[in-house]
This record gives C-alpha cells, sequence and structure tokens, in this order.
C-alpha cells in the first residue's frame, strides 16, 4: 500500500487476513469517537474514509462547542443539557481545543417597550441555560449596557441598540479536534486508520462482514477488510451507503446546508463573539473572531445536490452579508470576503416536520444484524453518540466493557497547571531559531494554542530546520514554514488541501493567501508530500476549486495563471 503518512500504516498481510472487532466507514466527528472508544475498550478497530480524516461536514462547521440557544427555545431540553454535559467533558480532556468564548446577544428594537420584554425573555432562555448545565463549566450569563455592548461589538448599529447580553461557550477547530481523537486512538490504543480508501462493495454473514475498498488517491489499488461488525458513520453519505450494503440504515437522511464566510478582522472587528437575529427574518448568526479574521455564519437550507460538493452560491452569500449589515454599521460588500466553507448537515428526517427548523438536531442509530448505522446530532455531542454506538457495538460482540472516553485526555492536552512549563520549554526551543523577541513570543504562543503539549514536538522540528522553518506562510500568523513537515509526516496530511483546508484553516478563511502559500513554497511542500510536479499542480487546482470552499471575487487573472502552469 502506498504510505505517504500515518495513516495506512499497516502490514500488507493485513489486507483481508485480519479479522477486525469492527471496522467503522466514516472518520468525520462520530466516526473517530467510536474508533477511539471502541479501541479503548480493548477491541480491535479499524477507521475507514474515502477521503482524509474530516474532510466532510467535521471540518465545516460553525466551530462551536456549544448547548445551543435555540433549541432551548424550542424546548429541546434534554438535547441542550446532553450538549452542555459534553462541553463541560470536552473542556476537561482537550483544554488546547476547546476554549471558553463569550458571545454578546445585542438587543435591537425600536420600541423600548419591546426591547424590554424581549431582554427579558432573552434573560429567562439563558437562565434555562445556565440551570441545563451552562454552570458546570462556565460562569452564568451577565446583562450588558449598551456601552459594554459597543465595547464588545465596536461596529455594532446604535440607533436602536438596548443594551444585550452575555453568555459563555467554547469554540473548537473542528477538523483539528477530529484529526486529535483519530490520533489518540492510533498512538493509545493501536486503531488502525486508512484514509482515501472508498467502500465499493460490502459482503454480510452472520459472523462478520469483508468490506472491498478501492483507493482514491495514487494508483488504483484495491483491498479487504475482515470485520465481526460494521459502523457505518458516514453522515450524509450514510444512505448512499446503506444502498451498497444492502442494508436501510432505518432512518432517512435530510441534508442541510450551513454556509459560514469570512473577512479581515479590521473589516469587521470584535471583542467578543455574537450571536445576532437577522432583523429581517429573525434568523440567529454566529459572528466569532478567529485570528486575523471574523467569521459568520450560518444558513440553514435545505440541499439536494450532490452530497460530496456542497457548493457556496452567490444567494447564500447575499443573504449572509444583508444579516450583517443589517445589525453592524459595515457595509461589507462581496469583494470583502476573503474565504468560506459549506457542510451538510445530516439531519435525521421526521415525518411530521417538514421545515428545516422544527427538525430536531437529534441523533439516530439504528442496528442491522452486525451492521449499525449514525447519523445526525451535532459536533458538540460526537462523544456521547459514539459511546452509544459503541455499547451497541459490544453488544453485537458479546463482550461487556464500558466505556473511558469522558476521562481520557486527547493527544496534546495541557492542563494550566502545566502551561508555564510548557512555554518555558518551547520559548527555548524556539529562541534558537527566532530572529526577535518578537517572533519568537508570537510562535511559542501560536504553537501551543494550535497543538497544545504537542508544541514540543513542533518546535522540535522547527529548531532542527533553522531559521527557515519560522517563516511566516501566511503573514498573519496562520501557518509557520515549519508546521508543514510536522503536518505531512506526524498529523497525516496527505495532499495540499489537508494541509491548507484542514490541518491549517487558512485556505477556508483566505483562498488567495492559500494559494499564494502553495504557489511561494512549492518545491518544499512537494517534496514533503512525496508528489511529482504534474501531482502536484492537479492538487494545487484542486485546492482552488474545492466545492465546499469559497474563491474570492477578487481573485486576480495573474493568480489563476500561475495555478495553472
Amino acid at each position: 500500500m502506498v504510505n505517504h503518512s500515518i495513516y495506512n500504516e499497516w502490514d500488507d498481510d493485513v489486507d483481508g487476513k485480519v479479522l477486525f472487532d469492527v471496522a467503522i466507514v466514516g472518520a468525520g466527528s462520530t466516526g473517530a469517537g467510536v474508533a477511539l472508544d471502541a479501541a479503548s475498550r480493548g477491541l480491535s478497530v479499524v477507521l475507514v474514509d474515502r477521503s482524509d480524516i474530516a474532510s466532510g461536514t467535521s471540518s465545516s462547521s460553525s466551530r462551536l462547542i456549544h448547548g445551543g440557544l435555540r433549541y432551548l427555545e424550542s424546548g429541546e431540553v434534554s438535547l441542550v443539557a446532553e450538549a452542555l454535559r459534553e462541553r463541560s467533558i470536552l473542556q476537561k480532556i482537550a483544554p488546547h481545543l476547546v476554549t471558553p468564548l463569550g458571545f454578546t446577544i445585542p438587543i435591537n428594537s425600536t420600541s423600548s417597550a419591546f426591547a424590554f420584554a424581549k431582554r427579558h425573555l432573552y434573560s429567562m432562555t439563558l437562565w434555562g441555560y445556565d440551570m441545563a448545565g451552562s454552570i458546570r463549566s462556565a460562569p452564568r450569563h451577565k446583562v450588558l449596557s449598551n456601552v459594554q455592548v459597543i465595547e464588545n461589538l465596536p461596529k455594532i448599529r446604535t440607533e436602536s441598540l438596548h443594551g444585550g447580553l452575555l453568555y459563555p461557550d467554547s469554540l473548537t477547530d473542528d477538523a483539528r479536534l477530529v484529526n486529535t481523537v483519530v490520533r489518540t486512538a492510533m498512538k493509545a490504543y493501536g486503531a488502525k486508520v486508512l484514509t482515501y480508501l472508498e467502500v465499493v462493495g460490502i459482503d454480510s454473514s452472520q459472523s462478520g462482514s469483508t468490506l472491498h475498498l478501492e483507493s482514491t488517491l495514487g494508483p488504483s489499488q484495491n483491498y479487504t477488510i475482515n470485520a465481526k461488525a460494521v459502523v457505518v458513520a458516514a453522515g450524509v453519505s450514510n444512505q448512499r451507503l446503506g444502498q451498497l450494503f444492502k442494508e436501510p440504515p432505518g432512518f432517512e437522511i435530510l441534508p442541510a446546508k450551513g454556509v459560514h464566510l469570512a473577512v479581515n478582522k479590521n473589516t469587521l472587528p470584535l471583542k467578543s463573539a455574537a450571536a445576532i437575529d437577522v432583523p429581517s427574518d429573525g434568523r440567529r448568526v454566529f459572528v466569532v473572531p478567529w485570528g486575523q479574521y471574523t467569521y459568520f455564519g450560518t444558513t440553514d437550507t435545505p440541499y439536494f445536490g450532490d452530497v460530496t460538493t456542497p457548493d457556496i452560491d452567490e444567494t447564500d452569500v447575499q443573504y449572509l452579508l444583508s444579516g450583517i449589515n443589517e445589525v453592524f454599521s459595515t457595509d461589507i460588500e462581496r469583494a470583502d470576503v476573503t474565504g468560506g466553507w459549506s457542510g451538510l448537515r445530516p439531519l435525521v428526517k421526521d415525518k411530521n416536520k417538514n421545515n428545516l427548523e422544527e427538525v430536531s438536531r437529534k441523533h439516530s442509530i439504528s442496528r442491522q444484524r452486525n451492521i449499525i448505522f449514525v447519523a445526525g446530532g451535532k459536533l458538540t455531542t460526537y462523544r456521547e453518540m459514539a459511546e452509544q454506538v459503541t455499547d451497541i457495538v459490544c453488544d453485537v460482540l458479546s463482550i461487556s466493557k464500558k466505556s473511558a472516553t469522558k476521562k481520557i485526555p486527547l493527544l496534546g492536552s495541557v492542563f494550566r497547571h502545566q502551561l508555564n512549563d510548557l512555554r518555558r520549554q518551547v520559548d527555548i526551543r524556539i529562541s534558537k531559531v527566532s530572529t526577535s523577541l518578537e517572533q519568537q513570543l508570537q510562535i511559542t504562543q501560536h504553537l501551543i494554542g494550535r497543538y497544545g503539549a504537542e508544541a514540543l514536538s513542533v518546535s522540535d522540528l522547527i529548531s532542527k530546520r533553522g531559521p527557515e522553518a519560522t517563516s511566516d506562510l501566511s503573514n498573519n500568523g496562520e501557518i509557520y514554514e515549519g508546521e508543514v513537515e510536522y503536518m505531512i509526516k506526524i498529523e497525516g496530511a496527505r495532499t495540499l488541501s489537508d494541509v491548507l483546508l484542514r490541518r491549517s484553516r487558512i485556505a477556508t478563511l483566505d483562498m488567495s493567501e492559500a494559494v499564494e502559500i502553495a504557489l511561494t513554497n512549492v518545491e518544499s511542500i512537494r517534496n514533503t508530500l512525496g508528489l511529482s510536479s504534474s501531482d502536484f499542480q492537479s492538487q494545487l487546482v484542486a485546492l482552488r476549486t474545492a466545492p465546499s470552499t469559497l474563491v474570492p471575487q477578487q481573485d486576480s487573472p495573474s493568480t489563476q495563471k500561475n495555478t495553472e502552469r
């Protein structure tokens, strides 16, 4: 088997000759969670995906670990309580990946009486949010004055502002969280992980299943996996796989498209995140600071196209821009948008509810003999979903073992009392190759923020590579030259999109910047990935035209010419 990364590291004699306890199809958040849960219970596990880890919806979320105020408002108290319990757990097992973030809700109305009533209603809802579980892992909400709202959201329109509220939630890098769950399953518990292999057939019997795989990257090759149980956690692709497996999932999936857009932080500066209600239709939009950028979303529209290519169309863009400009005095135009991403929520259809706003975000699990299907839910609740699925796997295997994932720290976890020592050690390594104290401190902070305790390994690599490894490829602290090698050799990136879309998020935030990084570092990236010149150019085109991302309107002809050369 061709191998360019930590993934697909298995001996040829494993191909079709080993009987795994469980094979998991789909390396999104739920599949990754099942791999860790099952492997940590002592099961032999293989996880397979047709593309990269978290290449679908799990790298296209709102990047929030939250309970979901909207669900509380619609009466789904148990769903919110579950999500807030999971938020508390994730803050403990992955503090480097799940960080607290305050959200400001501005109260806008032309009527003082209506504004008072609206603020009171929100406050009551937030008390419910606190009581449902928020106080386990965060302070209670606060009422804000006009001055405090303006301080948090400097460009908020003030003509009808009547104060606001501040409530706590958490932010994560969704793709990095999922990748870290997978690497924890591999490194700590021996799970096998196979990327860029698609399931093209299955033979099932009472004793187990044989999965037939075909490579989707590089030379066409075929493989087989034997497993006693199979978990299908492929999100919106579950329906297709159900037909392939000749086993109905037991539920119907309703794909719903969610789109986010990004702008430079100077275009829309923030001192907290915001949850705004668009005046024209009342839909809630999150506005979130992310390094040198601000992103906002999401849309929530039915999707009927190819589930592998959820494009961002101009209707999505104009809807979000018009909503943002209603609430903020920004006058953001299409040309100001630097990037964006879209994903498909695998909502489980309720026969009595056709409106997306009414469809629950709860998950569904069904078992057909030794095949278990799971879909729905939220990124926040992936661990709980995985625990429930793995309980069923253990039942299939007649094994009695409990989940321990509530207490398993994810790879790179660093706790508050360890931060100063970690900072000192990383600082020492970076100081050997940095050109200034300012650069040294900036790189140290960036590495710890992105990798947690794994920043030691990254800084080791950078210090061995020399000063060129400290080069800021993005010119805004989003990715340094030394990180690219780490992302490929240690974190399993196998393509240009793996590096710039998922290990680093620069292509989602600023596609022009990502293309420029690729063009100005052709030799080093190509050599590290082990690509021929033609393969690199093909991957560059694939990056620029990735269907779930947004190509900026101001993309210059010269950039397009360079992409094609």
